[in-house]
């Protein structure tokens, strides 16, 4: 398989498998590849930089969760 009809199949694959998901699976995926993304932020720039993506995402959960972090 060349890289074209890799990328076609790669692209297929994940859009049948998506479309066959459960709202809860998706959630548990995502949540899943979410918190995946932010610790590769910290392992590469650091704490700071892993902070300001989560601000980044949504600026108002952030400060929530920042206010009450100690609940």
């Amino acid at each position: 398989m060349n890289l074209k009809e890799y990328d076609q199949f790669a692209r297929r694959f994940v859009n049948d498998y998506v479309n066959n998901l459960t709202l809860d699976q998706m959630k548990c995926h995502l949540t899943e590849q979410f918190h995946i993304d932010i610790e590769n932020i910290r392992q590469d720039t650091g704490i700071d930089d892993a902070l300001l993506e989560m601000q980044n995402w949504d600026s108002d959960l952030y400060e929530i969760i920042k206010e009450n972090k100690n609940d």
